[in-house]
Parts: C-alpha cells; sequence; structure tokens
C-alpha cells in the first residue's frame, strides 16, 4: 500500500521491494529487512507538526531527495547487488540519524560532547605528571578530530572520542592510586612532592591534594561520556 502523504514511508516500502530482488545473502538481506521496518516504524509516528522550521524542512526534503535518487539508482542494470547494498545501507543510516532531529532528541549528544570535552582537557592537564607533556601533546590531534566529528555528526567522531576513554581511565587511576598514598602518608608525600618540585610546602599540598580530586571527576566523566556517545551512536552518520 502506498502512502502519498508520507513520502519517506512510501520510499522505505519501495525500498523493502527493491531489497528482495538483491543478489546477496540472505542473512544480509533480512538484517537490512529488518532495519527498514524498523525505519517504517518510526517515521509512521512523525506527523507534518515534527518536521516545521526550515532547518527540518530541508532534512526531510533531504530524505526525500537521496531516497528517490537511491530507488532510481536500484533499478539500474549497470550497477552490481554488492553495491547497490551500500547505497541502501548508507540511506538508512541516513534516515536513522535524521528521526533524531524531527523528534527533538539530540540531547544525549550534546551532553556526550560537553562531557568529551572535559574529558579531553582533565587528560591533557594530569597525564604530563606520569606519562610526559609529548604523550599528552600527541592527543591533540584525536580529541580535535573527536571534537569536530562530534559536532558535525560523524561515526569517526565517535571513534576518536572512544579512542581517548581507555587513556584516560588509565591517567585517572595513576593519579588516584597517588591520592590514595597521600591519604596514607600525608606528611611525607607532601614533603616529598615539595623537594622535587622545588615549591614551599603549602604549594606542595595543592599537588597532592587537586590532582587526585580532578583524577575522580577525569573518571567519573569518561565513563558518563561513553555511556552518553554510545547511546548516541544512531544519531551520527
Amino acid at each position: 500500500m502506498k502512502n502519498s502523504n508520507n513520502p519517506v514511508l512510501e520510499i522505505l516500502e519501495s525500498l523493502e521491494n527493491a531489497l528482495s530482488k538483491l543478489n546477496i545473502p540472505e542473512k544480509r538481506k533480512e538484517k537490512i529487512s529488518k532495519d527498514i521496518a524498523a525505519q517504517k516504524q518510526r517515521y509512521e509516528k512523525i506527523n507534518q507538526e515534527e518536521i516545521a522550521g526550515e532547518e527540518k524542512k530541508k532534512v526531510y526534503q533531504g530524505i526525500t531527495v537521496k531516497g528517490k535518487d537511491l530507488l532510481e539508482k536500484l533499478k539500474s542494470k549497470n550497477i552490481d547487488s554488492k553495491e547497490k547494498e551500500k547505497y541502501i545501507l548508507s540511506f538508512l543510516l541516513y534516515i536513522r540519524a535524521a528521526y533524531f532531529d524531527f523528534k527533538d532528541q539530540l540531547k544525549p549528544l550534546n551532553t556526550g560532547i560537553r562531557l568529551f570535552a572535559l574529558t579531553s582537557a582533565l587528560f591533557i592537564g594530569l597525564s604530563p605528571q606520569f606519562l610526559g607533556g609529548a604523550f599528552s601533546l600527541l592527543f591533540l590531534v584525536p580529541i580535535f578530530l573527536g571534537l569536530n566529528g562530534l559536532k558535525r555528526r560523524r561515526i569517526f567522531g565517535f571513534k576518536m572520542a572512544m579512542m581517548i576513554f581507555p587513556v584516560a581511565l588509565g591517567v585517572a587511576a595513576l593519579w588516584i592510586r597517588f591520592g590514595i598514598n597521600a591519604v596514607l602518608n600525608f606528611q611525607k608525600v607532601v614533603f616529598d612532592t615539595a623537594h622535587t618540585l622545588g615549591k614551599p610546602v603549602n604549594i606542595a599540598k595543592f599537588f597532592v591534594i587537586v590532582p587526585p580530586v580532578f583524577a575522580l571527576v577525569l573518571l567519573a566523566s569518561s565513563f558518563i561520556m561513553a555511556y552518553y556517545l554510545y547511546k548516541s551512536r544512531e544519531m551520527l552518520l
């Protein structure tokens, strides 16, 4: 049954028919079919009020244009089934991400981006003490690429952010271990730190107390960041 009032739903139904004709393994076909069915359920619930506004209208029009272009490509005899499968997967990725625009459900992603920025800043600030300044500088480019990629809603940004996750945990663990030792041997650690830094005891106390506290924040922000970004994967292209 055609859905003239919902062009995206109509495209998805046509896509199901085109998919059945592709010469690809049945398991992959079944997986894609389930994805199409899931998107149909989502887009059945979208009404005109949810695509009001210039930006949302552009996104919706972009889906219909891409969808119609995809259906034309799927009719071509000059494109093999494997290539057609790639086109279908790319389109499904696009409409999966667009759905969250229409529903105004991008808050988890925005929270994840802010937590990634916080985690990165704490990591850069805390890592030189144990791993050296050069080590932390190596991560400046991945951090920049990750932040930029997430803001542009690219899956590449997610991969860069998750690359920071384990090393941030490692740095946090080193400082927390240092903090536990400081609690157990406070005066000795303070005097050792003052001697190492060549600073007065009062300043040494700052370096003994504050970094482990920030390390606890880093530990928490890393885990919460990973949770929100993982939760937001479908919003990325």
